[in-house]
Parts: C-alpha cells; structure tokens; sequence
C-alpha cells in the first residue's frame, strides 16, 4: 500500500491539474490567440453597433424582435451561435468569418445600424479567432437583466428540459420538478450575470439596464431609450414598432416550480461556494483518506 501511495499521489495530482486547468480562475490576462480573423478591405464598417447582451430566459429574444420591428435599430439575432448560422446557411453556418459578417448585413437596417446578441459563450468562442471590435468598433451595451430570478432560473431549467426555448416552437419533452435543476440553473445564471458586470467594469462600459418586467407594457418607452443610447436622434416621436409573434411562456406550472422551489430550498444560514473550489479540495481529502489521516 505506502509503495501505490506516491502513484496514486501523483495521477490524482494530475487529474485535480487537469480539472483546475478546465475551470481556470477568473483572470484579467486572457490566454494566447493567434491567426486572428480580421475584417476584408472592402468591409463597411457600420454606422453604429448595438449589443444587446443577457443571460438565458432575461427577455432578450423580446427585446430583439421589437427593436427589429422598428425598422431604425438594427436586427438583432444571436448571429455568433454556430447553431443559428447554420439555419441562415447550411455551407457557411460553421465559419467564423461569415458569423462576424452577419450582423453587418442580416443584422444591419437602412440607416447604417447594426446589432446582434451576445451570451457570455459566444464571446467564449469568438475571441480565441477574433477580435469582434475589429469589425465593430465602438458599440454601445444595452444590458436586459430579469428582476425575478428565481422565475428566470425555472424557465431556464424548464427549457433545457423541454427545449422549449420560444413560444412559438414545440416542445420536445413534458417538464418534470427538479429542485437541484432549477439551483444549478439559478447558480449559474447568477455567475453568467456577473460575468457580465465584471466585463463592463473592466473595460470601463457603461450600459443602459433594461429590465424585462419594465419592458412589458413599455414597449415604445424601452426602445426610445435605446435610441437615444445609441445616439440615433433622427429616431421620430412616436416610434413606431411592429408586435412580436412571442407570448409569456410563463403559466400555472412555472408558479407551481417557483412555489415549491422556494419551499424547500430556502435557508438563511448558508450561501453557495465558490464552483472553482469543489473539486480540488474532494481529491485532497481522499488522499488523505487513502493515507489514513483523513482528519490530521
């Protein structure tokens, strides 16, 4: 047995490596890119870029489908996901080079404003092949977040279930009550979230906060903000905007899942960890245990 230990030592020392590597801490220096793509010379740099940027189930596909609808605020889609390229175009879908192109003619209207959606993952993916403010200098940040995030984290958890993620698409699977779901979904769209927030303060940004409880019924309101963030005064009074063939998904078994959820899950006394430290200190802890000083 003490001849296995330091074996054992060391493949568990390269596992607790390998797994620290796979989730690496938050870090200002981002890792080496090379061959980046860059834009063609006969690019047409937009008059005006608008991000819109979220988490899953804040709204942001609502908002999108009203600021397409105004015909002046670009046509905002989530042009960067390799899965909604290659429903644009099944040959090219997969190229990074023509995802970057798109918001700048799929996502671009008549007076030179481009826009398209961002999810902390599609920067994930985009920035180790290129530098998105190369083709999109100086954009401005319209930030949707959800005021009630326990309903957001039940819609999340529902939809990766059901894969139900609009209104207007069938669904695939019945929904099924899942407390540690409906938490992993909430853990991790609180981290997304601040992702976000710990981006904008690093670069100085600062965007206009939207709140999808306050768009709802605030339509033209919510847009004449974003106009007036994008300084795109040329915008008439009133605005006009065409409905978005969405509906709130939310209904009887969302309340049912945020009721019991709440019911059983809430305790003052503790608060999540950190996700960066669960593995490490689980392999130390069996070693110590394999070595028989597991309390030392």
């Amino acid at each position: 047995m003490d001849g296995l230990m330091p074996k054992l030592s060391t493949v568990f020392s390269k596992k607790t490596a390998l797994a620290t590597k796979a989730r690496p801490r938050f870090s200002v220096k981002p890792p080496p890119r090379k061959l980046l793509i860059k834009p063609p010379a006969d690019w047409s740099f937009p008059r005006r870029t608008i991000m819109v940027v979220g988490v899953q189930r804040s709204g942001t596909t609502y908002l999108c489908g009203l600021m397409t609808g105004t015909g002046v605020l670009g046509r905002p889609d989530e042009y960067l996901h390799t899965r909604r390229a290659l429903r644009i175009d099944p040959q090219r879908g997969d190229d990074v080079a023509f995802q970057l192109s798109l918001p700048n003619t799929l996502g671009r209207t008549e007076n030179g404003t481009a826009a398209l959606k961002l999810f902390p993952f599609n920067i994930d993916r985009i920035f180790r092949q290129a530098n998105l403010f190369d083709f999109y200098p100086d954009p401005v940040f319209i930030f949707v977040r959800r005021r009630d995030t326990v309903s957001q984290a039940v819609s999340y958890a529902r939809a990766l279930q059901t894969g139900g993620w609009r209104s207007n698409e069938p669904v695939q699977e019945k929904p099924r009550y899942s407390a540690h779901e409906i938490h992993g979904a909430l853990v991790d769209l609180m981290i997304s979230e601040a992702r976000w927030k710990a981006y904008f303060a690093r670069n100085g940004i600062e965007p206009l906060e939207l709140f999808y409880e306050d768009i709802l019924g605030n339509e033209e309101r919510s847009l004449r903000e974003i106009a007036r963030h994008a300084d795109l005064e040329e915008v008439e009074h009133p605005l006009h905007f065409e409905p978005v063939n969405l509906s709130v998904q939310r209904d009887e078994i969302s309340a049912e899942w945020r009721a019991r959820f709440l019911a059983e899950c809430a305790d003052p006394n503790w608060l999540e960890r950190r996700p960066r430290k669960y593995i490490q200190p689980t392999l130390k802890k069996f070693l110590k245990l394999l070595r028989g000083n597991l309390y030392s």
